[in-house]
């Protein structure tokens, strides 16, 4: 048999690459196959986070990086009472080489496995025929992580993504760290990180495009000053941690100075992403600072009502938001100042005032200001129809579309209204008819109550069955209730039989992944499904 070229496994094990199993078994054909499994394995720590539970895997890994200590390294462990067996022939590999992007966590837990599966904190290690057992303290254990995380800075020369919340060792004092850490394009990191270690990451990383920071709940000025540092910063995330406001609107925690920071960088910043407990000292005026942002993404309880009134994004593409107002006309009218360049609107669904005016009225400004939409939430109502069809003709690209009902109040019976999804199955088939062509919508996300007929669907399908583009159904929880665990049962088999028949492409019951967890930034930065 004529040996595939090395370009040819290559791309097909970059498609493997998500399927460990079947990886570690390509390994083990040849050397050549080795090599280019192992550059895909370690590229990304991450990819052993799961690995620590297994009984061999996750051991090995850190088996594998001692082998690769020099000789010093192993030296300093066995000074302090950590044996390192002597192997007759070096490593295949520099094995962290290869590595693009660290995450200090995931190694934390291999590591931790390796050490503190052994009861009384022993360690075993192979010496030919037998196995010896060493007790290890606490200090012990920080070496090995000092001499692995040595490892990686030593031969890392092409660092892309660091996660560092680790606070006992300090990376960016290692030797080598200005070549490992030079390139560096995306840190994930906390407040809680001594200031002394950014200001040391200060003078080597000066081309961060993107920072994460987690459990942020206080200013950091050595935090502050590596934000201020920076060129090309262009994506934010910041998760907060702590309490929510107390009396008069006040609060214990303070990052007003990382806020000031980030809005300097409003020039390159261009998609900023804010959640967690705790909205601290972020005003909606830190926000509208931003002015070039293409996506924002709010993911708190509260209901930014000023920042929805005044706020102004020329540039932006994709708004989520966890809670929008519930006057829907703030979202209206940010919609109608901002709306040009909107791919992407996405919402959990709120319960609105005055429903029967304000819908119809946020469909009319989501048809009339974007065009360029394709990912909508909205609700559908038997009165609000035309707004509907208008969305659908003046938003051509619409691929992703989250559909909810007017459930406002179950005692107001004229506010309250359980669509069918064969009335949305005939608006759009009668559309196609009468535009002679075919809707882009691929998507379609139920939430609260829906009448299903499953026949009707069935036909439906038959009737526009198009292997190039075939539709997913997915009914959120409220959704399937009402109906009993029997008609979610009978639904997901049927649905199951679609797919199997080709009618479907997928589909999703109470448990699947939302629209707005399928963000991920290209290449170009956008935030695309």
């Amino acid at each position: 048999m004529v040996p595939l070229p090395p370009e040819t496994l290559k791309e097909i094990f970059e498609f493997l690459q998500d399927d460990l199993s079947t990886l570690y078994l390509c390994m083990q054909v040849d050397k050549q196959w080795a090599k280019l499994v192992i550059e895909i394995l370690w590229r990304d720590t991450s990819k052993f986070q799961d690995q620590y539970f297994y009984k061999e895997t996750g051991p090995n890994v850190i088996s594998t990086l001692i082998t690769c200590l020099s000789e010093n390294s192993k030296l300093i462990l066995k000074e302090h009472g950590v044996a390192i067996p002597s192997t007759t022939r070096p490593p295949m590999f520099d094995y962290a080489k290869f590595c693009r992007n660290l995450h200090i966590s995931h190694l934390n837990y291999l590591i931790d496995s390796f050490t503190l599966r052994f009861k009384g904190n022993k360690i075993s290690c192979n010496t030919g025929n037998r196995v010896k057992t060493y007790h290890l303290n606490l200090y012990s254990r920080y070496l090995i992580k000092q001499e692995i995380y040595r490892i990686f800075v030593n031969q890392c020369q092409n660092l892309n993504t660091l996660e560092y919340r680790d606070k006992s060792v300090p990376l960016f004092f290692l030797s080598n760290a200005e070549i490992c850490f030079s390139n560096l394009r995306e840190l994930r990191t906390t407040t809680e990180m001594p200031a002394s270690i950014f200001y040391r990451m200060t003078q080597i990383c000066r081309n961060l495009e993107s920072l994460i920071i987690e459990e942020c709940h206080t200013d950091n000025d050595g935090l502050v000053t590596f934000i201020n540092i920076q060129n090309r910063l262009n994506y934010v995330k910041i998760k907060t941690k702590g309490r929510r406001l107390i009396e008069n609107n006040t609060s214990n925690d303070s990052y007003i100075r990382i806020i000031n920071a980030l809005s300097n960088k409003s020039q390159s910043m261009v998609h900023f992403h804010i959640g967690g407990n705790n909205l601290g000292t972020l005003s909606h005026e830190d926000i509208t600072k931003l002015v070039n942002l293409q996506t924002l993404i709010i993911d708190f309880q509260e209901d930014w009502k000023m920042l929805f009134k005044y706020a102004i994004f020329p540039n932006l593409r994709v708004i989520e938001l966890r809670n929008p107002p519930r006057a829907l006309e703030l979202l209206t009218s940010f919609i109608e100042r901002t709306g040009a360049n909107l791919e992407i609107i996405y919402f959990a669904i709120p319960c609105v005032r005055k429903p029967l005016l304000t819908i119809p009225v946020f469909n009319k400004a989501v048809a009339k200001y974007c065009p360029n939409l394709r990912c909508l939430t909205t609700w559908f109502h038997k009165n609000d129809i035309e707004e509907f069809k208008e969305v659908l003709i003046s938003c051509p690209k619409l691929e992703n579309l989250t559909l909810a009902t007017y459930r406002t109040d179950p005692k107001r019976c004229d506010e309250s209204y359980d669509p069918h999804l064969n009335e949305v199955l005939e608006i759009i088939e009668k559309l196609e008819e009468s535009t002679q062509q075919k809707l882009k919508l691929n998507k379609l996300e139920l939430c609260w109550p829906w009448k299903i007929d499953i026949d009707i669907l069935e036909n439906f399908l038959v009737k526009h069955k198009d292997p190039k583009e075939l539709k997913s159904f997915y009914f959120d929880p409220v959704c399937v209730k009402e109906f009993g665990c029997d008609f979610e049962d009978f639904l997901e088999l049927k649905l199951r039989k679609f797919k199997a028949n080709g009618l479907i492409n997928d589909f999703g019951i109470k448990n699947y992944i939302r629209f707005s967890n399928n963000f991920v930034r290209s290449r170009d930065g956008l935030m695309v499904l």
